[in-house]
């Protein structure tokens, strides 16, 4: 049986939203695996979210400032890392954002990403780094 992969790009104004991403924002699975952080939205933000056979696999979103757009949210399902997700994920991002992205993580994959889409590091605050890409 093959497995159908889809990218779906929407706002957390559509009808839709909370039904689908709901669950991570309530979860405390969620909120422990990352660190004690958790997922949140801001108005007129977008989202990326993958799903294998309907079922979400990996998501991030862009917020969109006047001067630049910044990544948040970035994030796997356990169980489904290693498979380059997170990779088009970032590919879709970079298609869709015109301004420069910002973004911070402490995770050591994460970083590596970015490194690997063109962003640079930037500085750094304690274990946490910050990346920038300039506008496409």
């Amino acid at each position: 049986m093959t497995s159908s992969l889809t990218l779906r790009i929407f706002t957390n104004y559509e009808e839709d939203f909370y039904q689908i991403m709901g669950p991570f924002f309530a979860s405390r699975e969620f909120v422990n695996e990352m660190g004690g952080w958790q997922f949140f939205t801001k108005p007129k933000a977008t989202w990326f979210v993958l799903f294998e056979d309907e079922k979400v696999v990996g998501f991030c979103s862009l917020f969109h400032e006047p001067k630049f757009d910044y990544l948040d949210n970035l994030f796997i399902i356990p169980d489904q890392r290693g498979k380059k997700y997170s990779k088009l994920l970032l590919k879709a991002v970079l298609e869709t954002s015109k301004q420069t992205i910002n973004c911070i993580t402490n995770n050591p994959i994460q970083a590596k990403s970015f490194l690997k889409c063109g962003f640079e590091e930037v500085g750094k605050r304690g274990s946490f780094i910050k990346f920038t890409l300039g506008a496409r």
